[in-house]
């Protein structure tokens, strides 16, 4: 049976000041914290008008399917969309065309209305050539088709930031999720070192501050992994406002462009 040392009265008195040191920097965290939590109320109150209630779970950001950006990118409801109005686009350039063609119209003339039938019947063929609106037509044509290549452009100059924007978020999504694992096992050591502060000061090779400097640790350790956690969970919501999916995924309706 071991039998732990207590110390002096003057190994009490030289541990008593960090301690103390200790306790003061915890009061201040403390202070820190609380303040913190009221601007965020303050702010809070603000936006909503009452004080916040209590804050449900947040639950994980659904997992976009796709093995690839690229694939992620193209079924993007921000991409589908400028696609979509390109399609518009590209209907009016054909409508704006065809109102520069002269049109074919077929009659067919009978003697059905005069009461009685006859073996005669004539057909007659018309064309019709917009001349007195041949400048506007060809005008309408000139704007349809710069409607159409500005839509093309911005379709491109869409995809090539979605997919810029979606390779740094995934990027930062995965180096959250590699300092998570790092920050949890972190907190598996320190536990570990607790244990074993605490062990051996039951033998009396350990003293009480080495205990504290384990919890301390053990503290710490712990907290990074809740900010890391809450850093990947804003990074995968982050990931869906890039391609477009947030709303989906919130279940909020996307207002209807009447354009399409």
């Amino acid at each position: 049976m071991h039998i732990p040392i207590l110390p002096s009265w003057y190994e009490l008195r030289s541990l008593l000041h960090p301690r103390q040191g200790r306790r003061s920097n915890a009061e201040t965290e403390l202070a820190q914290a609380q303040t913190e939590v009221e601007l965020a109320t303050a702010n809070w109150v603000e936006v909503f008008g009452t004080r916040p209630g209590v804050i449900p779970t947040i639950p994980p950001a659904p997992a976009l399917a796709g093995s690839s950006a690229q694939e992620m990118v193209e079924r993007s409801p921000r991409l589908r969309t400028q696609v979509a109005v390109s399609q518009v686009r590209q209907q009016e350039v054909i409508v704006a065309e065809r109102a520069t063609r002269p049109t074919l119209s077929a009659i067919l003339e009978t003697d059905f209305d005069q009461g009685f039938i006859d073996d005669g019947a004539q057909a007659r063929l018309g064309v019709t050539v917009p001349i007195y609106q041949g400048g506007s037509a060809r005008a309408n044509v000139k704007t349809a088709r710069a409607n159409l290549q500005q839509s093309q452009a911005d379709e491109e100059e869409l995809r090539r930031e979605l997919q810029r924007n979606l390779s740094r978020a995934l990027e930062e999504t995965n180096s959250i999720q590699r300092r998570l694992e790092t920050a949890r096992r972190a907190v598996e050591i320190n536990e570990q070192a607790l244990d074993a502060a605490r062990d051996q000061f039951n033998i009396g090779r350990s003293t009480l501050v080495q205990i504290l400097d384990a919890l301390r640790e053990l503290n710490l350790a712990q907290v990074r992994v809740i900010q890391l956690e809450a850093q990947a969970r804003r990074a995968e919501y982050a990931v869906l406002a890039v391609t477009g999916d947030i709303l989906d995924a919130l279940g909020v309706a996307q207002p209807t462009d009447p354009t399409l």
